[in-house]
Parts: C-alpha cells; sequence; structure tokens
C-alpha cells in the first residue's frame, strides 16, 4: 500500500495537477459514485518485497506496481490529467512523506474508455514504486 501512499501524495502537492483536481478528488481506491469529475483514482495492482540473502536486514526493499486512474468530462481532459500525473511523477525519488522511496518508473498506458451512461473519459497508467519498507 505504501506505493500507493507515495503517489497521492505527490499528487496532492503538485501544483499543476491541483490546478485541474482539488485534492479532495484524488484518492486510494476505488472512487465514491457522483464524486464529480475531474477526478483521480490511485490503486495497488501488486506488490513484491525482496530480501536480502542474510535475511537480517532491518530494511527491505519493496515494488509495488500502482494504476492512476483519470476521470474526465472529455477526451481532452483525460489526455490532459494523465499527461500531468507521468510528469508529476517522473523522477522522484528520496524521501516521500516518510517513505524512502528509491525510484518510480511508469509502466504502461491503459486503453482510453468512455462510458456514455454518465459522459466520462477515462485512462489509467502503471507506475512501478520502489521503496525500503521495515522488515515484517
Amino acid at each position: 500500500m505504501s506505493g500507493v501512499i507515495v503517489i497521492r501524495h505527490i499528487l496532492v502537492n503538485n501544483v499543476s495537477v491541483l490546478a485541474h483536481v482539488p485534492a479532495t478528488r484524488i484518492m486510494a481506491g476505488v472512487l465514491p459514485i457522483n464524486i464529480g469529475m475531474p477526478a483521480i483514482s490511485i490503486r495497488q495492482v501488486n506488490g513484491t518485497e525482496f530480501d536480502t540473502i542474510g535475511m537480517s536486514g532491518a530494511k527491505i526493499l519493496a515494488t509495488d506496481t500502482v494504476d492512476v486512474e483519470v476521470f474526465a468530462k472529455t477526451y481532452s481532459d483525460q489526455k490532459i490529467l494523465l499527461n500531468l500525473v507521468r510528469k508529476a511523477c517522473q523522477n522522484v525519488h528520496g524521501n516521500v512523506n516518510g517513505i524512502e522511496v528509491d525510484s518510480i518508473v511508469p509502466a504502461a498506458a491503459g486503453p482510453d474508455q468512455f462510458d456514455p451512461d454518465v459522459m466520462m473519459y477515462t485512462q489509467a497508467r502503471g507506475f512501478i514504486v520502489k521503496y525500503a519498507t521495515a522488515r515484517q
């Protein structure tokens, strides 16, 4: 879940993203119905912890694959938001909200989607978040 925490922290503290989406609409997990648009949902797809050979260090490296899905009223806004998210997360490392981030690497973008019943455009982009975490 730390990958989600990292990405959300980055997005709610990015001036360019906030110029298009209020922080209250940038959420971890599934968005509530009727949240309004634009909005951003951040979800973990998978996660792996890599231990050392000695299995004795205080911390281990974890890798989470995180999907960031944007929701917009127009196709153009969908593309703008997804680009802003990508730019906000590039070249991020170091301490992010108390988490030691090794790297964030963009992964594949998903397909364009449109829901005609609610006139909503959506698309997701994956990110691979590597960070140090305490041994469990």
